[in-house]
C-alpha cells in the first residue's frame, strides 16, 4: 500500500525508511522489497517477531470463535485488521528481512538504528538485545527514563539529530 500511494505516485527513487512499534514490521518489509532504493532504516521500539506465536498460546492454537471475530472485526475494524495483518501475519518475517538488509554481498549493505527506551512496558528491551545478538551489523542505542512513546516525543530534537547523523552515512 505505501508503495501504491507514496512511492509511485511521487516516483521515488530512494528514500529512508523510519517507524515506530508495529510500523516496524512494515517498513522492514518494504526495506527489503526495495532494498535498492532504501538508504537506511531506523526502527523505534520494535515489535518483537514473536507475537504471533504469543497469540497462538493465548488462543492454545484453536481459531477463534466466529461471534469473537465479527464481533472485533465491526466495532473497531481498523485496528483489529491492522494487528492481524501486522502483528500476526507479517512479524515471523521480520527476522528475515532484516537479514537481508545487513549480509554484505547479498544486497546492499543498509545501515540500520534500533532506539529503543529503558522503560518501554510495551515492548520489552529484551527482544531488542535478541535483534542484536542475531545481527550484529544493527546499529542499538537504549534511551534512558524513556518508555514506548517518550522515546520520541519527549526527545524530539535529540531524535531529528539521530536520523540526520544516520542519513549523512
Amino acid at each position: 500500500m505505501i508503495e501504491k500511494s507514496v512511492i509511485l505516485p511521487n516516483n521515488l527513487t530512494s528514500f529512508h525508511v523510519v517507524a515506530h512499534s508495529m510500523g516496524c514490521i512494515i517498513a522492514v518489509a518494504l526495506a527489503a522489497k526495495l532494498s535498492g532504493s532504501v538508504k537506511s532504516v531506523a526502527l523505534v521500539a520494535p515489535a518483537p517477531p514473536y507475537r504471533e506465536r504469543i497469540m497462538k498460546i493465548v488462543t492454545w492454537g484453536r481459531k477463534l470463535p466466529t461471534a469473537i471475530t465479527e464481533l472485533t472485526k465491526h466495532t473497531h475494524q481498523s485496528v483489529w485488521h491492522s494487528m492481524h495483518n501486522v502483528i500476526c501475519g507479517g512479524a515471523k518475517f521480520t527476522d528475515k528481512h532484516i537479514g537481508m538488509l545487513i549480509i554484505p554481498h547479498v544486497k546492499l549493505q543498509i545501515p540500520e538504528l534500533t532506539i529503543h527506551g529503558d522503560k518501554d512496558d510495551v515492548v520489552p528491551i529484551d527482544c531488542l538485545w535478541n535483534m542484536k545478538a542475531k545481527f550484529l551489523a544493527v546499529e542499538v542505542e537504549v534511551i534512558a527514563r524513556t518508555d514506548h512513546s517518550s522515546v520520541i516525543m519527549s526527545r524530539k530534537e535529540f531524535f531529528i539529530t539521530k536520523l540526520v547523523c544516520l542519513w549523512a552515512a
